[in-house]
């Protein structure tokens, strides 16, 4: 039977984001993402998770926290106004409990999934002290920089990174075992 074989391994994308600020940057890394491991013949599967993709009647909060705890991965596309983003009565958002980036990144911090801050057009990597006490572990992560302008050069390491989670995948390593047979 011809059919499309089972990929030897799959990682799991998670893009957390501001949709006000940085939606198109999470567009372009989703389509990198996929764009860069869509080979017919790959052992690997991406699967990548940015959350306007979500079903239709879904309910949008529980369709997050899913695909976070599933996730092998958590890229946090950072913009210049990341860290400064005020709501309308402008108060720091990433101060407020109920912020979804904030939450998305404690849940991933607790979880202690793979987290790679991209870090685009010369923003800076958030300081722990600059964080509220429960993403004072963000701040010590190693961020990729990237310019919009060179971006495909730019966004380079992070394709590296996620083949290399896929050697270390879970899925990989059950497939070569000897009970796996």
């Amino acid at each position: 039977m011809h059919g499309k074989a089972e990929p030897l391994a799959t990682v799991r994308v998670f893009i957390s984001y501001r949709r006000d600020t940085d939606g198109a940057r999470a567009a372009l890394v989703h389509k990198s993402i996929d764009g860069g491991f869509a080979q017919p013949t790959s052992d690997l599967e991406v699967i990548t998770f940015r959350d306007v993709g979500q079903r239709l009647g879904v309910d949008w909060s529980v369709g997050i926290r899913d695909a976070l705890s599933r996730s092998d991965v958590v890229v946090a596309v950072i913009g210049p106004e990341w860290l400064s983003a005020r709501d309308q009565h402008f108060k720091r958002r990433l101060d407020q409990e109920n912020d979804w980036v904030r939450q998305e990144l404690e849940m991933a911090i607790g979880q202690q999934k793979t987290i790679i801050p991209l870090l685009f057009d010369d923003a800076p990597m958030p300081p722990a002290e600059a964080l509220p006490e429960s993403l004072a572990p963000f701040g010590l992560r190693q961020g990729l920089s990237v310019r919009t302008a060179s971006f495909d050069t730019d966004v380079q390491p992070l394709l590296r990174e996620v083949m290399e989670l896929s050697l270390k995948s879970p899925s990989r390593a059950s497939r070569h075992s000897p009970s796996a047979a």
